[in-house]
């Protein structure tokens, strides 16, 4: 009964390394026919043709998401500054709130200016 469980199980293993070798390795295209992969396309959804624009787009997104948080975080931060009343401890958050907003906007821009750089070297428009 062992002895046939193992057969099985070899039997198995070298059907499927069988199929690997065959059809993964682009032996198997040569039974389809041509039509069949001509109709097939993936359009690209980055819209980036290379690494750089990729970067690009990534930038332009995190620019576009961060100008409004940046603002958003900003009044938080000074709603913390205002109503500090005196408490020292809300001072100092309203103001690590308001620097790290702000350096986070300055590397996000940053990034952006880079990419532009790189743009211009390499001279891809």
């Amino acid at each position: 009964m062992l002895y046939n469980k193992k057969r099985a199980l070899k039997k198995k293993f070298f059907l499927f390394a069988f199929y690997l070798l065959f059809f993964a390795s682009g032996w198997g295209v040569l039974i389809w026919p041509k039509e069949a992969f001509s109709q097939v396309s993936i359009p690209n959804p980055l819209k980036a043709t290379s690494l750089v624009a990729l970067f690009d787009s990534i930038t332009n997104f995190l620019l576009w998401v961060a100008i409004p948080l940046t603002t958003l975080i900003i009044v938080v931060g000074g709603y913390y500054f205002v109503t500090a009343v005196g408490d020292p401890e809300k001072i100092k958050t309203g103001k690590k709130i308001i620097l790290y907003t702000v350096i986070g906007l300055l590397i996000i821009a940053f990034s952006k200016g880079v990419i532009q750089i790189i743009k211009i070297v390499s001279s891809i428009h």
